[in-house]
């Protein structure tokens, strides 16, 4: 619910917009959109979601002007996303969902698919476990970039057994 999430949602529907053809004015869009959990679980945080987001929005992105109207905004927690892709497989079912992402790693559990109170997130998100990376091993003289090709192990960047290693223990460390 910052300026910078808003503008960042915005231009992203400009270049879904864009790269689909359609017409960069006159769109209506109905807007699905992840919000921390702590806010979802609340009906008042997630109506200024709706509120925020909710209108017409004019924008121009790389000099191209859009208008568009959203519709409608149906918040959902970070995180669903892994459900809603495996209903079936966790309908019914008791879950505790672990989502880690760049600032934050959020934990709730999940009954039947709804999201439980009790849900937190904590400050332990990818950039942190990155920058103690970085800043313990400093001697590879890695940049982020480079940290974050080995982490995710697709081998565009040269590693060791040594720097693996490391980098091991470091994310158990954080874990």
């Amino acid at each position: 619910d910052t300026n910078m999430h808003f503008i960042c949602t915005l231009k992203m529907i400009a270049n879904l917009i864009r790269l689909a053809g359609y017409s960069k004015k006159g769109m209506k869009i109905s807007l699905g959109i992840n919000v921390p959990v702590k806010q979802y679980l609340s009906e008042e945080e997630r109506a200024k979601f709706v509120k925020l987001y909710k209108g017409h929005h004019e924008i121009f992105v790389e000099e191209d002007f859009y208008s568009f109207d959203i519709t409608s905004v149906e918040p959902y927690f970070e995180g669903s996303g892994f459900l809603y892709n495996n209903l079936a497989k966790y309908k019914n079912r008791r879950i505790v969902l672990v989502d880690n992402g760049g600032h934050e790693s959020t934990f709730v559990e999940v009954n039947n698919l709804a999201p439980q109170t009790g849900a937190n997130s904590l400050q332990t998100g990818i950039h942190r476990l990155i920058n103690d990376i970085l800043a313990k091993h400093s001697d590879y003289g890695m940049t982020r970039d480079q940290v974050l090709d080995i982490l995710d192990k697709n081998g565009k960047t040269h590693s060791t057994p040594q720097i693996e290693k490391d980098f091991n223990i470091c994310i158990k460390n954080h874990v």
